[in-house]
């Protein structure tokens, strides 16, 4: 079959041309070892050009309505490809969960377009059983009046989970509201501020000390003081109130005029206005901004629902490329007995590999950028000493393998394949977060290394290794004579024909 990439024909073209001067003349000393050196060095000096990557934007500190609108207009797109790539995919199963889910994902999406102009801020307590979340719901319901101009609901969302990690139960329903007053009884659990801590990145909030009426003052001011030094480490702009929702009744000894004396049980009013006074403050100058933060928070957990049902659903169509590649590379590492003719050719399959996975998910890369990439890619890999580590890992287990294919060819094809196969995976990986960012944002390669270490932790087992030497071996099994002949060479038509078929 006739390769249309244009990227390939040239890279592998070039390989292949050098190769053959290798093939027809041995001699070390003649005109040819000049052309050969001629062809790898203007080889490189093309592959080693490069575009400095841009810096991601950053987002703004104040939340307006044109940073929500922005992520919405992100999640039409997304919605939009889903639908339009759903009928490219093979796996039907895929395809069926994609089709279930468009008409919920886009009325998920119009709610959010509705909640802009949403009026009523919506207050949510959290907290450990038994802190007096309800006694605060229910006074806050009944007794609290707002500001004049604010329409309020109070929501006691749930109590801590142990069994799910101390976190709270519905996650959606947390996520929904505008503010959060965080309730303890006492100073804060291990648990209570294993919860408290993510609460505070997300959510604006009031850490509230209930009850405090049951404790002597000295008591009472050492715990106060316990929960502010929390609370600025955790959120320096967070406020803490102290109350008594349901006061402990008092006794009373009331003395007659004959000198008797009787007793009794009197009730003592609420002491939240520590609490109601600072949140009327809050919520009469923030509100506005306070429901746009809730929406631009609820519209970013929509969009990666989304994109992660767009990346399982690419990641059917990117997994073949990679295999593609990757056997391609092995059979260009096979056919070329000079090493740095291997790095030249897996390059030029790096960088076309960039621009394929690219055109998936969405990104596109003219050669230029795909070779930039890939050269990016090559150096980080160097840098990060995964070649290196790769290839003895696969000496090794070649070592011990019962047919002891560890010399020459197989290992450097083995290898190379590989390390495209590493290369494509981070590729999926980095698109996929990168489909996360402004449509603007220029990918930034220099940050693909954390990438590239988490995938080789994960696919570089011993196990998933050999694993991978087995679809080798399968995969070649003529080439097992180059681990016994280190001096034997492939006629050129196999290499043709080892191109044509990988590529098909």
């Amino acid at each position: 079959m006739k390769i249309k990439r244009p990227l390939l024909v040239g890279g592998l073209g070039l390989t292949a041309g050098a190769w053959m001067i290798d093939w027809m003349q041995h001699s070390v000393f003649n005109p040819t070892t000049l052309l050969s050196a001629i062809a790898v060095g203007s080889g490189l000096w093309w592959w080693q050009r490069q575009h400095p990557p841009l810096a991601l934007a950053t987002e703004p500190t104040v939340v307006d309505e044109t940073a929500v609108r922005a992520v919405l207009a992100q999640i039409d797109v997304a919605i939009d490809a889903l639908a339009s790539e759903m009928e490219t995919v093979a796996d039907t199963a895929i395809a069926s969960t994609v089709l279930a889910q468009l008409d919920p994902l886009r009325s998920q999406r119009q709610s959010l377009e509705q909640a802009l102009s949403r009026a009523v801020l919506q207050i949510g307590i959290v907290g450990n059983s038994g802190t007096g979340k309800t006694a605060l719901a229910e006074y806050l319901r009944s007794q609290w009046q707002p500001p004049s101009a604010l329409a309020t609901t109070v929501t006691e969302v749930g109590d801590l989970m142990p069994a799910a990690g101390w976190t709270i139960g519905d996650q959606s329903q947390i996520e929904a509201q505008d503010w959060l007053l965080f309730v303890t009884a006492n100073d804060l659990t291990e648990s209570e501020l294993k919860t408290l801590q993510p609460l505070a990145q997300t959510h604006p909030l009031m850490l509230v000390f209930n009850k405090q009426d049951q404790y002597p003052p000295v008591e009472r001011a050492v715990i106060l003081q316990n929960l502010a030094t929390r609370l600025q480490a955790i959120a320096p702009t967070a406020q803490l109130a102290a109350i008594a929702t349901c006061p402990q009744p008092i006794k009373v000894r009331q003395h007659q005029a004959e000198g008797t004396a009787t007793e009794h049980w009197e009730a003592v009013a609420p002491d939240v206005a520590a609490l109601t006074v600072a949140l009327e403050t809050c919520l009469s100058q923030q509100s506005r901004q306070l429901i746009l933060a809730t929406t631009l928070r609820q519209a970013r957990t929509l969009q990666r629902s989304v994109q992660a049902l767009l990346n399982q659903m690419r990641r059917t169509q990117a997994q073949p490329v990679i295999e593609q590649m990757q056997w391609l590379a092995a059979a260009t590492a096979f056919a070329n007995p000079l090493p740095t003719l291997d790095l030249l050719a897996t390059g030029a399959i790096n960088a076309q590999l960039v621009v394929d996975l690219g055109a998936i998910y969405g990104q596109t890369f003219s050669l230029e950028q795909g070779k930039a990439a890939a050269a990016a890619l090559a150096g980080v890999m160097v840098k990060l000493g995964l070649v290196e580590l790769s290839t003895q890992a696969l000496s090794t287990l070649l070592k011990s393998s019962t047919m002891t294919y560890v010399a020459g060819g197989f290992l450097q094809g083995v290898s190379a394949a590989y390390l495209t196969r590493l290369a494509g995976l981070s590729l999926i990986e980095f698109f996929e977060a990168q489909s996360l960012q402004p449509s603007t944002a220029t990918p930034a390669w220099d940050k693909i290394g954390e990438t590239l270490k988490a995938v080789f932790q994960r696919t570089g087992q011993p196990a998933l290794l050999g694993s991978f030497i087995q679809q080798a071996i399968a995969r070649f099994p003529n080439r097992s004579a180059l681990a016994f002949a280190p001096n034997a060479r492939v006629e050129p038509n196999s290499l043709a024909s080892s191109v044509e078929l990988s590529a098909s």
